[in-house]
């Protein structure tokens, strides 16, 4: 029960870490989109 806990955090952990550079690569360009369309 343990072991699997384990390896499910594992997962979720790389899961968090690859969501957060999706996001911040989605709103850099949407911040560049939006700069672009201003200027």
């Amino acid at each position: 029960m343990k072991n699997e806990d384990e390896e499910l955090s594992a997962e979720w952990k790389v899961y968090l870490s690859i969501n957060k550079e999706w996001w911040a690569s989605i709103h850099w360009v949407f911040f560049l989109l939006s700069k672009r369309v201003v200027i």
